[in-house]
């Protein structure tokens, strides 16, 4: 009896059970239908679409009409059985009739998941996510898989392969084919190490980490625990994801390829990249003296703040609401509507505060650094310290702040006038060039001149953190920044007796919410090198004579040596994880489509690397940066292993390696991956996608870890603050690490260079072997 014959017997028995699917699915529903169209396409493609209405009535075949009715109408769907919505069947000549298999299929393989013994909440959401994620195609031949047994998913998975090895040994070749086939198909269908965690008890499945890959298992049974354990249950899930407001402030490509056509496609010795790149060094050229000047009086001078401060401080008095809004301008670097809210006590976008109390006068900055969503069992790779820079307010301005505070009968607009007015009469006076923007940026141009990295003198500056990115990853000591900050005011105005108020405060550590313990990462490499020591212990290439490789006997020999080219698959998919994790730490990449894209990006000699990391499609965001020997030494490692790869594969009669071809002459991307989601596996890009799927029993991080813990190691290398935004890809127009217009030398790059290396030995990052 099929397992869709088994749905037809009514309601889930598990009360509990029937709600936690019913307010999923309903959530679910729901959620895509509120979005527009074009969203549902983003997010949903299985999906059609939610915006038209559900099918007529007429249209409905159902063992339970009267329970589906619930939800087509919308009304009750809490206490709907949903087997009732896994047995729905719509006419063919319905339009929705596409749609509506999509949302069977899912709520089939809901309840499929729910019937197991087990079966927890966040298990069932996962299940939910990992099933809509699939594309149409991918859909329809689980949906035509699935039926052919009556036993749960996992359960099936492990019997085929049992049987594919049973038949195997029989000599039945041809079934044994057929079995594998649909084992593999859905194992990558899914794409899901979550069902190696659930299989039946039995003698040979005690330890928790035993699944279907021969190549994982017995590597797992070799190695220590690494201090995985904690994630792999199904109700720890980890981060949800990248914050949306780090993603935008970071213009990360979300899964997008980046296609560059090239300048001079006759030219194959260089990548479409680096014509790009070469083509924006001569813009450069062109427009550099006009977009950013050596020289520039475009800032207020130094006599001219001079003479600002003396117009304003000359009189033993205090200072008037107009005079009051400059300094305050002046010495925080805000325009002058911000000024204007922050004497009147108003917020301003809810980061910025003049605190003015009888026990507390501080200037508070609250910058938007959201930490990814976590469940409970993660919040040790939170920050939960203070996440407000306190500055101290001088004391000069405390009794103007609090006077001006209290008048509530001139208008803002009024005092605009006034300041405006105030400005003018001292331009007259001094014969100056003031202006309302050249004194509020006068904090920003002396902070320059600081060891301030970038990143702190935004912060100070209250620069908003989508055009500061680099606050996302950095962290600051509050009290570094404070003192900095007090320095500069009272180094730049001596003969005011600048005095600071004092407050309390204990958010010491301000910045990136992610804490990437060093252990952890070291422990995710350990992991790999165990499985590569250990998981293909014993194996060794098959020799095929002439005579098959030229297809007289290839049928046969691929059925008999299917084990061998999945395993070699499986190791080959391994190998390349390791290489991007490598590549990406070392680099700072972000997570984007097709990362490390040809080899002929990289320059072995001199050690750099041209990326394009960025949303920009053509190319101009193209960087060069500096890499260690480790990297060199780990591409020069991975070609040799995909020249093997090629070889093997061929004798083995998998034909289809135009794509290692293409990585080997530079021609296309480099970092492949077997995608086995049809009948016969294909070779398919890298994308960070099918990093995080192969993570995701036991690595709870965001996709864009490796940025946020180099930054934070290279802070404690004392790494200066520019620098790591060259390594970041932050750096402002004119800070590219090699470039015509750098003012950094190639002694910066190396000290990136011996920064990094000092990172990998602590980790013992070596580089590894691939066939």
């Amino acid at each position: 009896m099929s397992a869709f014959k088994k749905l037809n017997l009514g309601v889930l028995e598990n009360k509990e059970h029937r709600v936690i699917v019913t307010n999923i699915i309903r959530d679910s529903l729901e959620e895509i239908r509120l979005m527009p169209y074009f969203e549902q396409e983003k997010f949903d493609p299985i999906i059609d679409s939610f915006n038209h209405s559900f099918p007529i009535r007429t249209n409905v075949e159902c063992a339970n009409k009267a329970e589906i009715f619930h939800i087509l109408d919308g009304k009750n769907i809490g206490t709907t059985p949903i087997s009732a919505l896994a047995t729905v069947s719509i006419s063919k000549v319905s339009n929705s009739a596409k749609k509506f298999e999509h949302i069977r299929a899912w709520a089939f393989l809901v309840v499929l998941g729910v019937i197991e013994n087990g079966a927890t909440l966040e298990f069932i959401r996962r299940f939910c996510a990992r099933i809509r994620l699939l594309t149409q195609p991918e859909y329809f031949e689980l949906l035509r898989l699935l039926p052919e047994f009556d036993k749960p998913l996992a359960a099936t998975i492990l019997e085929l392969s049992d049987l594919s090895e049973q038949l195997k040994s029989i000599g039945n070749h041809t079934l044994a084919l057929r079995v594998s086939e649909i084992h593999t198909a859905i194992y990558y269908l899914l794409n899901n190490r979550e069902w190696e965690e659930e299989e039946p008890e039995s003698e040979n499945s005690s330890n928790k980490k035993q699944g279907v890959s021969v190549f994982r298992q017995t590597a797992n049974q070799q190695f220590d625990d690494f201090g995985f354990d904690e994630f792999t249950d199904y109700e720890i899930s980890g981060f949800k994801g990248i914050p949306s407001a780090e993603t935008s402030g970071d213009n990360i490509s979300n899964y997008r390829s980046v296609q560059i056509n090239s300048l001079n496609p006759s030219n194959l010795d260089s990548s479409p990249e680096l014509n790009r790149f070469k083509c924006q060094q001569s813009a450069d050229s062109i427009i550099m003296r006009e977009l950013q000047p050596l020289t520039s009086f475009r800032q207020a001078t130094r006599f001219e703040i001079d003479c600002l401060v003396k117009e304003l401080f000359d009189e033993a008095k205090k200072l008037s609401i107009e005079d009051t809004n400059i300094f305050v301008s002046l010495i925080f670097g805000r325009l002058l509507a911000s000024a204007l809210k922050l004497i009147k006590g108003k917020e301003i976008y809810d980061c910025d505060k003049l605190i003015v109390t009888s026990t507390t006068q501080a200037f508070a900055h609250k910058p938007n650094l959201p930490a990814p969503r976590y469940q409970v069992e993660t919040q040790n790779f939170i920050n939960f310290h203070g996440d407000t820079l306190f500055l101290p307010i001088p004391k000069i301005l405390i009794s103007s702040i609090q006077l001006h505070r209290e008048n509530k009968n001139i208008s803002d607009k009024k005092i605009v006038q006034l300041v405006k007015i105030r400005i003018k009469e001292i331009n007259e006076k001094y014969k100056l060039r003031l202006t309302v923007n050249k004194i509020s940026s006068f904090l920003s141009s002396h902070l320059k001149q600081t060891n301030l990295a970038p990143s702190e003198q935004a912060l100070i500056c209250g620069v908003s953190e989508r055009h500061s990115p680099a606050l996302y990853y950095r962290t600051f000591s509050s009290t570094e920044v404070r003192n900095s900050y007090e320095k500069v005011i009272t180094d730049r105005f001596p003969d005011l007796n600048f005095e600071f108020s004092s407050f309390d405060d204990s958010s010491e550590r301000l910045g990136s919410k992610l804490v990437v313990p060093e252990n952890y990462v070291g422990n995710l490499f350990k992991y790999y090198h165990c499985l590569f020591d250990h998981g293909l212990a014993g194996f060794s290439p098959p020799i095929v004579d002439n005579e098959s490789i030229n297809g007289t006997k290839n049928d046969y020999i691929i059925s008999n040596k299917q084990g061998e080219l999945f395993k070699i698959f499986e190791f080959h998919n391994f190998y390349t994880a390791y290489v991007y994790l490598l590549l990406s730490l070392g680099t700072g990449h972000r997570p984007i489509i097709a990362p490390f894209e040809r080899l002929d990006d990289f320059d072995p000699i001199l050690n750099q690397l041209l990326i394009c990391d960025k949303i920009n499609k053509s190319g101009y965001t193209s960087r060069i940066i500096p890499v260690i020997d480790i990297i060199t030494e780990q591409v020069e490692l991975y070609v040799q292993h995909l020249t093997k790869l090629k070889y093997i594969l061929f004798t083995l009669g998998f034909q289809e390696t135009d794509k290692i071809s293409a990585a080997l002459d530079g021609k296309g991307n480099f970092l492949l991956w077997f995608s086995s989601q049809w009948k016969k596996p294909k070779i398919v890009n890298l994308s960070p996608k099918l990093i995080t799927f192969l993570h995701n029993s036991f690595w709870p991080l965001p996709a864009n870890w490796n940025r946020h813990f180099m930054a934070q190691e290279l802070i404690k290398e004392n790494l200066h603050g520019c620098l790591i935004d060259i390594f970041l890809g932050h750096e402002a127009f004119g800070q590219e690490s090699i470039g015509r217009f750098s003012q950094f030398t190639s002694s910066h790059c190396q000290e990136i260079r011996n920064k990094t290396q000092i990172i990998f030995n602590k980790l013992n990052i070596q580089p590894a072997k691939g066939l």
